[in-house]
């Protein structure tokens, strides 16, 4: 059995005896290094293919989480070791917080979606960024790219089973 796997990516090959089963059976996504992740040309490119889905920016999140955890196959680091996503990654990912006024009094910092990042996110299709994003929403980043990646690999299971028809 061959036990190396080429990398999506960057063409590299990954030693597959540590990596999961179902990648093993190149039903896989890998993430790419943060630095490749954050930089303006991949973040507009991610934008594009975010916009072209149309999906609300309210929905974005919840699509996002469905179909991550839909997901039968590995999920794996830029090094090919296995990442793993939590029940409250998506929601943490995508929340930040915010002060809460009731009456004369200001609440404890509540958690909030932050819609205005993903409204932002989507204006980066129209006009790319000029500056790398920033590490504080690396997470954010790497859950829409492995998101776009299992869109991709269903729409080309979609197009191969429905070609052979």
């Amino acid at each position: 059995m061959n036990t190396n796997i080429t990398c999506p990516n960057c063409g590299c090959y990954i030693n597959a005896s540590n990596v999961p089963d179902a990648a093993n059976d190149n039903k896989f996504v890998q993430l790419p290094r943060d630095e490749r992740l954050r930089s303006p040309a991949f973040v507009n490119q991610m934008a594009k293919e975010c916009a072209a889905l149309n999906i609300p920016s309210r929905q974005l999140p919840t699509e996002i989480a469905t179909t991550i955890f839909e997901y039968d196959g590995a999920i794996l680091n830029h090094v090919g070791m296995p990442y793993p996503i939590g029940l409250n990654d998506i929601d943490n990912a995508f929340r930040v917080k915010s002060k809460q006024v009731h009456g004369d009094q200001e609440d404890d910092l509540e958690w909030t979606p932050d819609m205005r990042w993903v409204r932002g996110f989507y204006r980066k299709a129209l006009v790319p960024g000029r500056q790398v994003a920033q590490i504080r929403i690396t997470s954010r980043l790497a859950l829409i790219f492995i998101f776009l990646e299992i869109k991709k690999q269903q729409a080309a299971k979609a197009k191969q089973s429905g070609g052979a028809k």
